[in-house]
């Protein structure tokens, strides 16, 4: 049904499919995610329809038909976005293994990182949005039967 096609929609890859599977009621949802693990890239039509265009058909713009980016510009331009988030991603974890050293070290000299992290939680959030949930943390508890929770 694929082979030799250069760009297919859901509607014909569902009417190709052998009737025992068609009964099935295969989703459009199951449909592009297999087409889209054999290589093909969808492709909005002006009329908003979308067409899968196969691995290796030539692209209307003349660029790679397996990455569905035309120009060499466009190209660098998420190569250097990859490459950030890349680099955030990295300072991200070194930042992350700081913080757990410095509770490593508070909790090696006996304090209680959890209730370090509570106060923490805390002076992030502004004066009026923590005496607000402090009543409802309050209110929630002598629902729950739970005595003097504050």
């Amino acid at each position: 049904m694929l082979v030799g096609r250069e760009e297919i929609t859901l509607e014909e890859v569902e009417q190709g499919l052998p009737a025992t599977i068609r009964s099935g009621r295969p989703t459009h949802k199951s449909m592009t995610k297999a087409l889209i693990a054999a290589g093909w890239v969808g492709v909005r039509r002006a009329g908003g329809a979308i067409v899968y265009r196969a691995p290796d058909a030539p692209k209307e713009d003349g660029g790679d038909p397996a990455r569905g980016i035309g120009d060499n510009s466009t190209r660098e331009q998420l190569r250097l976005y990859f490459e950030r988030i890349e680099r955030l991603k990295k300072e991200h974890k070194g930042i992350s293994d700081d913080i757990k050293d410095v509770f490593a070290e508070a909790k090696s000299m006996g304090f209680d990182t959890t209730a370090m992290r509570a106060v923490l939680k805390r002076r992030g959030t502004d004066r009026e949005k923590r005496i607000e949930l402090d009543a409802l943390v309050d209110l929630y508890a002598a629902a729950g039967g739970v005595a003097d929770v504050s």
